[in-house]
């Protein structure tokens, strides 16, 4: 953090002006500018401003004392009016300063307890989502693990079928077979006398009863 140049305290940049010619930053109350005012971007401080300007090279020109002692008089004069009574008011700006880093520290840790409690939230929400999750994968390995079943049991189902399908024809064949095995086994009887009461005598039944002999 930056120090005023005039009364040597850290300052903030909201509150700082600088000076155009030597580059160094001042409060606004040591340098007698009001809070909202604007700074033009040619502002020289009072240090600037009281220095004579040179003209060709004057650096080896010597400077009598008395000359010496009356730019210092005017340079303290000028900081004494630029700070006016900034040493009496030393202990109140350094109140208000640490009144206001007192007053962000404890923004800052309110806005990370309000992070910490969202963050919290967060992690509930997020777990009661890793929760449903594996109640689902569950759930979803059971009816695949179902459907696997039903998938066996369908194959083996229509091999059951296939294999009654196949006994039933071997069945209708043998049953077939032997009806053309009766039909060729069929033998016709002719000339046989029908008695009375609905009796049937076959031809050899009577002619043995003609020779004396009795069949049947």
């Amino acid at each position: 953090m930056a120090k005023c140049g005039t009364c040597g305290r850290f300052l903030n940049s909201a509150d700082a002006v600088g000076c155009c010619n030597c580059k160094v930053i001042h409060h606004r109350g040591c340098v007698a500018i009001s809070e909202g005012t604007r700074v033009p971007s040619n502002w020289v401080c009072s240090n600037c401003k009281i220095k004579p300007p040179r003209q060709g090279n004057i650096s080896s020109v010597p400077v009598t004392p008395a000359q010496s002692r009356v730019l210092v008089s005017t340079r303290d004069a000028a900081d004494t009016i630029a700070c006016g009574s900034d040493n009496e008011v030393t202990p109140t700006n350094k109140s208000a300063e640490l009144s206001e880093l007192v007053a962000e520290m404890r923004f800052l840790r309110n806005e990370i307890t309000a992070m910490r409690s969202e963050l919290k939230d967060y992690r509930t929400e997020i777990a009661g989502f890793r929760s449903s999750l594996e109640n689902l994968n569950v759930r979803v390995d059971s009816t695949d693990e179902r459907v696997t079943l039903l998938e066996k049991k369908l194959v083996e189902t229509s091999t059951t079928n296939h294999s009654y399908e196949s006994i039933i024809q071997d069945l209708r064949s043998q049953i077939n077979e032997r009806d053309q095995d009766m039909l060729h086994d069929d033998v016709v009887l002719s000339g046989v006398l029908e008695a009375r009461g609905g009796e049937c005598h076959p031809p050899g039944q009577g002619c043995g009863r003609e020779a004396g002999c009795h069949l049947g």
